[in-house]
């Protein structure tokens, strides 16, 4: 299953561990009865698994981007051509399927960058005229101490609007009777919002299913298109010839709790694949949160 995401006010760039939260929360209020048999499900047999979002283009034709994939370097490349790959964060679909399916390589990009464009961190073939926009601005916020009656720890959060533009994730189902419960989530979520503000009236969007493209590729190797926490024993069995980028996250309940530090392999990154149908892990991060770590994983070929 693919979902588009069409924004209806700001709309961050929802993660995987993002995602799933907020289909827990739906689940919570629309099958409560249900929900601690469905969250043992997910730390025994995943019912199904969630992608990171992405961004696509609504221009005249709706165009997917994916993230770069993280590989061993093929070679030395050109230093100029090379700046100007570094600036690419998601690649163009039609490119992305070539080369998870072994047809090209980062170097084949690399030496054909000028056939490309790099825009806003996307990359795609010259040829397309695409309209898009995609603004960001930081606004203050405040943690507000309940007990003491007063305001602290100010931060700021990014909010992001689209020009022809919006977000799509992936749900692969290893049960498909969970089809109609992700359907019920998804129109609860397009009324209240998805994302760490909804209250304020951001992260509202409609939504629109589609069939899902991606296949595996048969090859030894896989990446994942999902925020990774791999179990101690994935750990040591992955940990070679993996390549990858870290990332780390702390949040904060909505109690004032300060939830321990998490940290994940970001989407994109690549391990041998170990025959495993899934791969990944869901941890506690507090009393009573939990962050989101299965990998949604897509085998890429070509060795």
């Amino acid at each position: 299953m693919l979902v588009y995401l069409k924004p209806e006010s700001s709309l961050p760039e929802l993660s995987s561990d993002t995602i799933f939260g907020a289909i827990i929360h739906s689940f919570s209020q629309l099958y409560p009865d249900e929900l601690d048999d469905i969250m043992d499900l997910f730390t025994s047999d995943p019912p199904f698994l969630v992608s990171s979002s992405f961004p696509y283009i609504d221009d005249d034709e709706r165009v997917r981007f994916y993230p770069k994939i993280i590989t061993e370097p093929e070679k030395r490349y050109d230093p100029q051509k090379f700046k100007k790959y570094k600036k690419t964060s998601h690649i163009q679909e039609e490119i992305f399927l070539d080369w998870i399916s072994g047809e090209i390589g980062e170097a084949d990009i690399v030496e054909s960058i000028d056939d490309y464009r790099v825009y806003r961190g996307l990359l795609f073939d010259s040829e397309l005229d695409l309209k898009f926009g995609e603004e960001e601005f930081e606004e203050p916020h405040n943690v507000v101490n309940r007990i003491e009656r007063k305001t602290e720890n100010i931060f700021h959060m990014t909010r992001v609007f689209y020009d022809n533009m919006g977000r799509f994730f992936l749900v692969k189902f290893r049960d498909e009777s969970f089809r109609p419960y992700l359907k019920s989530a998804l129109k609860f979520l397009s009324d209240r919002g998805m994302g760490p503000d909804v209250s304020t009236g951001k992260g509202h969007f409609s939504f629109e299913i589609a069939e899902n493209r991606l296949q595996d590729n048969g090859g030894d190797r896989f990446l994942t298109l999902s925020r990774f926490i791999p179990s101690p024993d994935e750990v040591k069995a992955l940990g070679a010839d993996a390549w990858f980028e870290l990332g780390s996250k702390r949040g904060r309940g909505p109690d004032g709790e300060i939830r321990r530090r998490v940290r994940f392999f970001r989407e994109g990154s690549t391990f041998r694949d170990t025959g495993r149908e899934y791969y990944g892990t869901i941890v506690r991060a507090g009393k009573s949160a939990v962050e989101y770590g299965l990998a949604y994983k897509l085998t890429v070929g070509g060795g």
